[in-house]
This record gives C-alpha cells, sequence and structure tokens, in this order.
C-alpha cells in the first residue's frame, strides 16, 4: 500500500456512542486541517511546547513513508537522524501527541462558527473524549439549547435551569481554577455558618450533573481565623474543557480575567426567555444577594451593573445602582422579586425577603400611626437603634410595618421640635 493509499481509522466519542470513521493523515498538512477544528486551537498553537509537537508529528510522517518502502527501523533511523528507539516506538508503540488528538476527534461536517469541544480530558490532559459541537460565540438562546440537547440528561427544561443557575453563580462566588490543558474547574466555598449553604452546593453539583459534568462535595475547609470564623462547606467539579467553554464564549472572559474585576460581556442573555433570566438571576442572588430590614434587596455585582439593571427591569422589576450593588426598594418590586422567588436555595434570605414582603402588606404611614407608636419609635431612637432595627422591633412586637425612611423622619421631626 502506498502512502496516499494509507488510512486510519478514527474514533468518535460524541456522545459517548464509539463510530469508526475512515480517513486519512498522512501530512502536517492534513493534521493541521483537523486540528482546526477544536475549540481550542488557537491555545493549541500558541503554547510553549507546539513547535517541538509539531516537529515530531513531521519525523512520525516521514518515518511512516519509509515505512512503506519496508525498510528497517535501523535502517529509517539512519536516513532520518533519528534514535532508533524512537523510530521503534512510532512503529510499534506510540503515536505523536497532536496525531491522538487528531484521531480522538469526529469525522463530522461543522456548522461555519462552530467548532468541536471535548467534555472531559484524562491523563494529565493528553486525551481528549466525549466531543460535542459548540458555537464559537454565544449570539442567541438557540445557541444555547443547540448546546444543552447534546449533554448529559435527556431533560431539556432541567437542563436550561442547570445552565443559567450555574451561570448566575459563577460570576457571583465561585473561583475558576485551571486544571489539565484547556480545562478548568468550577470550585465553591461556602461559609458552615449559614446551613442553607451546604444544600446550595448540593444543588450545584445535581446541575452539573445534568449536564454530563462531574462534580461533588469535597472536604471541608476547617481553617478558622477573622474572616474564617465558621470554616467552609467545599464543592468541585471534575477539570473539563466545558468550564473553559463556559468562561470564553458564555461569560466572554479572557483567560486572564476575573468575574470580580472584570465585566462579563452576556448580551445574548437579554435575548433569553424570561424563565431562563429568572434561573440565572437566582444563581446570582443565591451567591451574592441579601435581602434585609431597611426594606431593600440587594445584590453585589459591581463590575456587571448594568447588565443586572437590563434584566431585572426585563422582568419588570425597578432597581438602582447602589455603590458596588444593585439595589430594588421600590415595594411593587420587591413582592415582584419575591413572586419570581429571585432566592433559590438561600433560604434564609428567601425567609427575610418574605420577612419584608409581610412588613410591606402590613404598612401603616406614619401619619396614620397612634401616638403610642410613635412615642415608642422615639423612644427606640433615642436609645440608639437604627430606623432598621426600630422598624424590625415594631414588626415583631406590633405586626406593623413601618418603612425605615419613614422612622428616620419622625425623628428627626421630633428633635426639630425639641
Amino acid at each position: 500500500m502506498s502512502s496516499g493509499q494509507r488510512t486510519t481509522t478514527r474514533v468518535s466519542y460524541i456522545n459517548k456512542n464509539p463510530q469508526f470513521y475512515p480517513m486519512v493523515i498522512n501530512s502536517t498538512t492534513e493534521l493541521d486541517r483537523e486540528l482546526r477544528r477544536l475549540y481550542f486551537y488557537d491555545e493549541l498553537i500558541k503554547g510553549e511546547h507546539y513547535i517541538n509537537h509539531f516537529k515530531r508529528c513531521k519525523n512520525y510522517f516521514k518515518i511512516l513513508k519509509l515505512k512503506d518502502k519496508n525498510l528497517d527501523y535501523k535502517d529509517i533511523g539512519k536516513i532520518l537522524n533519528l534514535p532508533k528507539g524512537l523510530v521503534y516506538r512510532y512503529i510499534k508503540r506510540s503515536k505523536p501527541y497532536l496525531y491522538h488528538l487528531a484521531l480522538s476527534m469526529p469525522d463530522k461536517k461543522l456548522r461555519k462558527g462552530y467548532k468541536l469541544l471535548p467534555l472531559r480530558a484524562k491523563k494529565g490532559g493528553c486525551i481528549y473524549y466525549d466531543y460535542i459541537e459548540v458555537p464559537i460565540k454565544i449570539k442567541n438562546y438557540k445557541d444555547v439549547l443547540f448546546i444543552l440537547k447534546q449533554l448529559g440528561d435527556k431533560n431539556i427544561s432541567s437542563k436550561k435551569e442547570a445552565f443559567a443557575y450555574i451561570l448566575g453563580f459563577m460570576i457571583s462566588d465561585t473561583s475558576k481554577p485551571k486544571g489539565y490543558r484547556f480545562s478548568n474547574q468550577f470550585l465553591v466555598s461556602l461559609s458552615r455558618k449559614n446551613d442553607c449553604n451546604l444544600q446550595i452546593g448540593k444543588n450545584i453539583c445535581k446541575y452539573f450533573n445534568l449536564l454530563g459534568i462531574k462534580a461533588r462535595r469535597i472536604n471541608d475547609d476547617d481553617r478558622i481565623d477573622k474572616l474564617r470564623p465558621n470554616g467552609h462547606y467545599r464543592f468541585i467539579s471534575e477539570k473539563s474543557p466545558f468550564i473553559r467553554y463556559l468562561i470564553k464564549s458564555c461569560l466572554k472572559l479572557k483567560n486572564n480575567q476575573l468575574t470580580t474585576y472584570d465585566k462579563v460581556k452576556m448580551e445574548w442573555l437579554l435575548k433569553c426567555p424570561k424563565d431562563f433570566i429568572i434561573n440565572f438571576l437566582q444563581g446570582a442572588y443565591d451567591g451574592d444577594g441579601c435581602a434585609h430590614n431597611f426594606w431593600r434587596v440587594e445584590l453585589s455585582c459591581d463590575p456587571n451593573q448594568d447588565l443586572f439593571l437590563s434584566l431585572l427591569t426585563k422582568l419588570g422589576i425597578i432597581s438602582y445602582k447602589d455603590g458596588d450593588a444593585i439595589s430594588i426598594s421600590n415595594e411593587k418590586s420587591i413582592l415582584k422579586s419575591l413572586k419570581l422567588q429571585i432566592f433559590k436555595y438561600e433560604t434564609n434570605r428567601l425567609k427575610s425577603l418574605e420577612r419584608l414582603s409581610s412588613k410591606i402588606g402590613n404598612r401603616i404611614l406614619i401619619r396614620n400611626l397612634n401616638e403610642n407608636v410613635k412615642e415608642e419609635i422615639i423612644r427606640l431612637k433615642v436609645n440608639g437603634m437604627s430606623g432598621g432595627e426600630v422598624s424590625e422591633y415594631i414588626f415583631n412586637n406590633q405586626g406593623i410595618g413601618i418603612h425605615p425612611n419613614s422612622i428616620n423622619e419622625l425623628y428627626r421631626n421630633h428633635l426639630y421640635k425639641s
């Protein structure tokens, strides 16, 4: 058989159903053609070892051509000025890394603007498998559905919820350490002070597993100090190029950027259905939101305030920039945020929001309060309580909702008259 007729069997691991495709890779030109179909091709060729890997493939193809001429591996080594041991290994056992990588990819025609993304790797990132087809850039909701249909569980509804929640949580309260080459992990540490954090972590793992990405709880961080007085629950995903894809193509962050300091670019999210946006916000609010007794629902989201303002507006919720956070203080919007269950698994914050909503439902204007309640408010303020604390006290003892601003205004008027 001549070198022009040589065929190599390719193995496809797409959706875990191995199939065999006849194909030919006889030169570095053909090799590069195949590798260009990889999602991380640009990163691959910029790697410090790429030139050496490519050189090994050149030698490999030269060896194959000489082998077709029935030359002994010792003679091939002399002709190519290569160690005979290397020639022997390439003929009998091992193959170059880039060659293995190309053969691992399914031989399928890709849509324009799409690439092949392996979901997982083994042997330190030398072997990739479970490939899916992904758009290089997420442009709309259809792109999301195209990805989800190739992942994990068959229930598309549960996968949409999982995907959106994970993205929201990634912006708020996670680290994303690098794993194998072209891979990242999803790592979250949650304070043991709140029992609901354990449930949050378990549900994040459940969501990843729904998408076909392994995630689990690992040993707690038992360090105790001023910053960590209670220790932390910890949860982690497997090392996967899919996590890298979420960072680069869904959040549109560069490799050296962090959600803490760098703005995500997710204009496509505004085109998504409301239930998908709600799931996204639930992930963000479970991670970095709060509802407190000053009659506000807040989300710490700098530098992504504009994105969250737009998303909340799309849901009919009025919000505004408040320092490094986004605040909801409009009473109808607070009630709507409860109706939409903006806190999904952070049950302590959900209870605070339910309580705040009860205060709004039982609100009485200052001018309609009887004198005994007004005197009680002034007494509590004189004793050093804040407007929010007084509001909480009055609600606990009398079931009356009074806005902290009204309480502070009443006290200022009292001081002015005094």
